[in-house]
């Protein structure tokens, strides 16, 4: 089964490497791709939503009802750079205006790259025991073997984020109107601080988090003047290849930024390096680097530079390129997480907080956090974990395994409450609580971006996200929580549509499930 899943992955890529872009030297191959992704961005704002997604069905060859445009865009562009590094020569074999290669050869050699995603993904999943798969002549088929678990897990994650940014569109309708050419400017910087979202200054190469949000603001506000410049009125002008994109010699970037931010130009020339796309570097990936080498100059693109929150995109090379420097980060983000929480509830006197008076306390397994309602006299026994967001299937194989780790240690920390339980309160919040016993005891890990896919837990599962969980006791407080706690959905109360979705992959037909979600009417 593996080598056959294997052989099928390597016949793709083989298909694929026979364009014609893997003709070209690498960086006219990358300048093509970023040239004709601008290009389609200039369409795009044509097309209708049913427009958009039928097209990108044609494109992936697939039945789904549901393609994000920016997951289509990052993925394919990932492989595509990837491979661009690994098989591309030195010297191009076609002429040097690249004429030969049009957008629509280019977008349908994107959809080739995203089905190899797809079916990457899959095999990936199966090969970790998430999914299994199954092959009957040419038809192949995956499974999730924790099927419920999945659905109401990825149903949780669907749901929060699409709530988050209906909030965030209805806070910038209300404060700027529809969008137009006098307010785009406006507007766009709103998003772009929004998100930003981590509270303590993270140490990066050469530069710190406080300088690269100068550094991100002010390259936002350049892409967007450079756009502006192509529209009339709210019409965009589409001037032949040169939209969407800038390119200028080092030295020239970091002279414009330093004269419009207070950056000195070391600063500049760190983060410019930092986010420089490398050719040589093994899983590079061109979404999360801004900077495109083509020969001596640099190329930004504003649809690349938008495709992902730049605080994310950080992060996430942070994690990359530096894994012992990133690991010790981590333990800021968790302490964060912990202030967060504290200082939320710290205006109600009802709650106390206590990691642990000494350090054996403050360390054992699965009680990073603990919350006391002196009212309802529940105890909240929490484990913190922070995850950068999820984007790759490994990402979802790590999270699977921290999240897993978690549980173990709430298991751990439930068995050493239960022993102690006419104690716990008296250790961890002093003797003003001494003789005092929890009427209720939670147990539950919480974390910030995802819930997981819940690979090996049962629903209802022990975790929330932090702001779900803020939202929660800021309204009726934990004994709400101990409800969310016991319900499949956590609480937000939606439907669950499961369809097969297929794609056409070679001579094989690839079946997988899928699930829509729908907000039914009712409060938290």
């Amino acid at each position: 089964m593996f080598k056959k899943l294997y052989e099928i992955q390597e016949e793709m890529l083989n298909k694929i490497l026979e364009h014609d872009l893997f003709s070209l030297a690498k960086e006219d191959a990358l300048f093509l791709l970023v040239k004709k992704i601008g290009n389609f961005n200039s369409f795009m704002p044509l097309m209708s939503e049913e427009q958009l997604l039928k097209f990108l069905k044609g494109l992936i060859n697939t039945n789904s009802k549901d393609i994000e445009l920016i997951r289509f865009l990052q993925e394919s562009l990932k492989w595509l750079s990837r491979w661009v590094g690994e098989h591309c020569p030195d010297l191009s074999s076609l002429n040097s205006d690249n004429s030969e290669i049009k957008m629509d050869d280019v977008l349908e050699l994107m959809g080739k790259a995203y089905e190899y995603e797809i079916f990457y993904n899959l095999c990936k999943l199966n090969s970790n025991n998430i999914m299994k798969a199954s092959i009957k002549k040419n038809r192949i088929s995956f499974n999730f073997r924790n099927e419920e678990t999945y659905k109401y897990h990825l149903g949780f994650d669907n749901i929060w984020r699409r709530l988050v940014d209906d909030n965030l569109n209805h806070e910038l309708l209300n404060r700027f109107g529809k969008l137009n050419h006098s307010n785009i400017k406006n507007i766009s910087n709103e998003i772009h601080q929004s998100n930003y979202e981590i509270t303590f200054n993270l140490s990066f190469i050469g530069f710190n988090l406080n300088e690269y949000r100068l550094f991100s603001k002010v390259m936002n506000e350049i892409l967007l003047e450079n756009q502006m410049k192509n529209m009339n009125g709210n019409t965009r002008i589409i001037i032949g290849n040169e939209t969407d994109y800038l390119r200028y010699e080092k030295t020239e970037w970091i002279s414009i930024l330093a004269k419009k931010t207070s950056l000195t130009r070391e600063t500049i020339e760190s983060i410019t390096t930092f986010f420089t796309f490398d050719y040589s570097e093994k899983n590079n990936d061109l979404s999360l680097t801004y900077f495109l080498p083509y020969y001596d100059q640099l190329i930004v693109s504003l649809p690349l530079f938008m495709m992902l929150p730049p605080e994310w995109n950080a992060v996430r090379l942070l994690a990359k390129r530096r894994v012992k420097s990133y690991a010790y980060e981590q333990n800021l983000f968790e302490e964060e997480q912990k202030e967060k929480i504290e200082n939320f509830l710290s205006d109600n006197n009802r709650y106390l907080f206590s990691g642990g008076y000494d350090r054996k306390s403050s360390l054992r397994s699965g009680m990073d956090l603990l919350v006391y309602d002196k009212f309802s006299k529940i105890l909240q026994v929490i484990e913190l974990k922070y995850k950068i967001p999820v984007e790759s299937t490994q990402d979802i194989i790590n999270l699977e395994e921290t999240y897993d780790t978690a549980y173990k240690q709430l298991e751990k920390a439930q068995e050493y409450v239960t022993l102690n339980k006419e104690t716990i309160l008296h250790e961890y919040f002093g003797s003003r609580l001494s003789g005092v016993i929890p009427e209720k005891i939670d147990y539950f890990v919480l974390t910030n971006y995802s819930i997981g896919i819940g690979s090996n837990v049962q629903v209802p599962s022990p975790i929330l996200l932090i702001e779900y969980y803020l939202q929660a006791m800021a309204k009726l407080g934990p004994s709400l929580v101990s409800k969310l706690l016991q319900l499949k959905d956590k609480g937000l109360n939606y439907e669950i549509v499961k369809q097969f979705t297929t794609i056409k992959i070679l001579d094989y037909k690839i079946v997988y499930p899928d699930y829509l979600y729908r907000i039914k009417e009712g409060e938290l």
